[in-house]
């Protein structure tokens, strides 16, 4: 580099003249690139990106060391990027006589949200061989392996980062007359050797929040940026209470917090205010001097610069490939959230037929990925030792595109599991306190022998045979080649194209058998206080059954299946044959299930838009019932159900709102007096009169005994008093007579009981005028 150059100063190029002077100018260019190192490590205190400077693998180049242990003078194989410890080129004491120091302190801290490794400026070579997993990292790097579990989880990170002094070698060491141990050059065990080791230490805080739904993803990112950005502003008080307002407090108590740091702590945080704690004592915990600080990054120097019978990088992978690699890794870690997801949704937790062909998938795949990256590790070891083409790894990603693991295959599996665990946990939100059965669980029941019938709404078609699970274990058992991949058999034919959650008319029958069971589950309930009903349950379980595909209705009678397809109608609404001022008597019909002879039937009631419903029952099967105790002028409907022994049966719909009369009716009626043309009645007045209903007057009914056909004849009262006399009756003549409370607009209150008068023989104008006068 011409000593002119702007990025070098004149007293810099001198310096570099005169070393070239000293150890011999066929030396030049080692010197040149070494002093590129330093140049590099000049570039950090300034704020230059190393990494912009690298060269092909062959160069003088830095990287971090993602908390590997390392030392000034330790080998590198960039082959397979891993230090060498125990080997070195020089003495130990050499080594230290002629280190140079350089303080470079420095803090800086930043919020993450993805892309873990461009913190740690790991390039594309490291991550290649991160993601075949020749790199075992620890201390903060351990970062880069904390994934997400889950895609209901939101996700923030704090990085610490601080920097305390920078050791490298001087010129004086590199000569080769210098070297203590020239055979580690015909080993060929490493290409590279550490010149220079940056030091400090990094903390990684990675708080995760968990919700819900993908709808307040949103709100629980917003949440955590806003918590996170306070994290280095907050003030400890004395005793160590963090000074928090209640409502970040409220925001903060569902943080979980992971660390990873290069900082030996006596306890992890795992709450937000613990992670505040210790961000606080992150100084301190480096030391005054930063003497705890650990190696960060490391320059390394080629040694082919210095024998030429050093192994060295015979070719690098393209950084275009290296994203392809990531972006399949991603891709399979994007399928394991998913599979995590529907692990713990309520469908997988309530069947094990959907949890165990999901743990199956995500176990193949997983151990597909494993396959994958012990041939990318062996792919990388062949291009880097021995040349070989790029082409070797490019066959392996399009090896993977036409396996039976390709992304579209498993997506498109997921994606069915996924509706298929929906539609599950709709019905079971739906038909929410219902006891889900395992099969040993509904066997047990089946055989208790104080269970005597059961109605379980199946689930029919969640056992069925997954051929597409069948051809990855397949493709894992014929020992799939990463590094020479054989395509899918021709018998593959990928996930199966409709599922019954897809078929529009199993998904329409699903719905009434659902419906249908919310009527039995209501019925069942309002039946348990008849004799025997006890024993009757309902459930949900999974029964594989392929004649009914999705779901069905099974009734179970003394541990026996008696129908698979349980249908039942309901009855038509009770019909209205008489009504009082406190009864209401029904005429009740049974609809045509086929469940057996009706043991009772079961009435509820109550009043209009309340629905506080009471209920009585009927003796035996009788068709007719009298539901008594209700309140005058108080609007009821009713309902009833029929039981069977199996089970009950639906409820009718109710009636419409009937309206019982305004007053009980008048008491102690009597015939006080009986002429041959003319009868007195007497009585008194109604016990009981409806809410806001007053009695303006009475009215008295009266026909001949012998008249059934005959309409009433009445005769209303002068206001409200309590006798009245019925006039131009016929003598010798006896008629049935009854009184009821007219209530004015709310009507004829209920009538009393009927009494008997009779007129006397007809006696003349004399006596008929008494009667009158009377």
């Amino acid at each position: 580099m011409p000593a002119g150059s702007p990025c070098l100063q004149p007293s810099m190029a001198l310096h570099w003249k005169n070393d070239a002077a000293l150890y011999g100018y066929e030396q030049v260019a080692v010197f040149v690139l070494f002093k590129l190192s330093e140049l590099k490590s000049l570039a950090v205190g300034v704020g230059i990106n190393p990494g912009a400077m690298a060269g092909d693998g062959n160069d003088i180049f830095q990287m971090p060391t993602l908390g590997r242990p390392v030392r000034i003078g330790m080998l590198y194989d960039r082959r397979t990027d891993t230090f060498i410890p125990g080997v070195t080129l020089w003495d130990l004491n050499a080594l230290k006589t002629n280190l140079d120091v350089q303080l470079k302190p420095s803090t800086e801290y930043n919020i993450i949200s993805s892309d873990e490794g461009s913190c740690l400026d790991v390039d594309a070579s490291l991550k290649a061989s991160f993601l075949g997993g020749l790199v075992e990292v620890s201390g903060s790097a351990k970062y880069l392996t904390n994934k997400k579990t889950s895609r209901q989880q939101s996700r923030l990170t704090l990085h610490y980062r601080v920097t305390s002094h920078f050791e490298e070698l001087t010129m004086s060491q590199l000569g080769a007359q210098h070297i203590t141990y020239p055979s580690v050059f015909e080993q060929g065990s490493a290409t590279h050797v550490i010149t220079g080791v940056l030091y400090g230490a990094q903390a990684f805080f990675v708080f995760d929040l968990h919700h819900s739904s993908t709808g307040n993803v949103r709100d629980c990112s917003g949440n955590l940026q806003v918590m996170i950005q306070k994290i280095p502003m907050f003030q400890i008080e004395g005793r160590g209470s963090l000074d928090m307002s209640d409502e970040d407090k409220k925001r903060v108590e569902n943080f979980r917090c992971t660390f990873h740091g290069d900082i030996f702590l006596d306890r992890n945080p795992v709450t937000y205010q613990e992670a505040v704690e210790v961000y606080s004592t992150l100084p301190k915990l480096l030391g005054d001097r930063r003497e705890n600080a650990v190696p960060l990054r490391v320059w390394l120097h080629p040694l082919k610069m210095l024998d030429p019978k050093a192994a060295q990088l015979a070719r690098e992978v393209s950084i275009g490939l290296v994203n392809q690699c990531q972006a399949l890794m991603d891709r399979f870690h994007d399928i394991e959230m998913r599979c995590n997801d529907l692990i713990e949704s309520p469908a997988a937790q309530a069947f094990c037929e959907i949890k165990d062909k999901v743990q199956t998938f995500r176990r193949m795949v997983l151990e597909f990925q494993a396959v994958f990256q012990k041939g990318l590790a062996q792919a990388l070891l062949s291009i880097r030792r021995k040349a070989q083409d790029d082409s070797i790894l490019l066959g392996m990603l399009e090896g993977v595109g036409r396996s039976p693991f390709r992304y579209c295959w498993l997506d498109s599996w997921l994606e069915k599991r996924e509706k298929e665990g929906a539609t599950v946990d709709g019905y079971l939100a739906m038909l929410e306190g219902v006891d889900v059965l395992s099969k040993s669980q509904l066997n047990r029941v089946l055989v208790d022998p104080m269970t005597e019938h059961i109605v379980c709404f199946a689930f029919t078609s969640l056992g069925a045979e997954d051929h597409y699970l069948q051809e990855l274990s397949q493709c894992l058992q014929t020992k799939w080649n990463a590094t020479e991949p054989n395509g899918a058999s021709a018998d593959d034919a990928g996930p199966s194209g409709e599922g019954w959650f897809d078929v529009a008319s199993v998904l329409t029958q699903m719905r009434k058998w659902a419906c249908l069971f919310l009527q039995i589950m209501e019925s069942n309930k309002c039946s348990c206080g008849t004799k025997g009903k006890e024993s009757s349950k309902v459930s949900i379980a999974s029964v594989k059954d392929e004649t009914y595909p999705g779901a069905s209705l099974y009734l179970y009678s003394q541990g026996i299946l008696v129908n698979n397809q349980l249908t039942l109608q309901k009855a038509d609404r009770p019909s209205i044959s008489c009504v009082t001022d406190s009864s209401v008597t029904l005429h009740l019909k049974k609809p045509p299930d086929n469940l057996g002879p009706v043991l009772s039937f079961k009435v509820s009631y109550g009043p209009v838009a309340i629905h506080d419903w009471a209920w009585v029952d009927t003796e035996g099967d009788t068709e007719t019932l009298t539901v008594t105790g209700l309140q005058p002028y108080k609007e009821y409907t009713f309902r009833f159900l029929p039981v069977y022994r199996p089970c009950a049966g639906l409820l009718s719909e109710s009636t419409a709102g009937i309206v019982t009369l305004p007053a009980s009716p008048p008491t102690q009626v009597t015939v006080s007096s009986a002429q041959a043309t003319c009868v007195t009645i007497g009585w008194t007045h109604p016990t009981l009169v409806g809410a806001g209903v007053n009695t303006c007057r009475y009215v008295v009914e009266y026909l001949e005994s012998q008249d059934l056909e005959d309409e009433w004849r009445e005769q209303r009262t002068e206001g409200l008093t309590c006798t009245c006399t019925l006039a131009n009756l016929s003598s010798a003549t006896t008629y049935r007579v009854r009184v009821s409370a007219d209530c004015g607009p709310a009507g004829l209150g209920t009538p009393s009981h009927e009494v008997v008068a009779v007129t006397t023989e007809e006696r003349g104008l004399a006596e008929l005028t008494e009667c009158l006068e009377g």
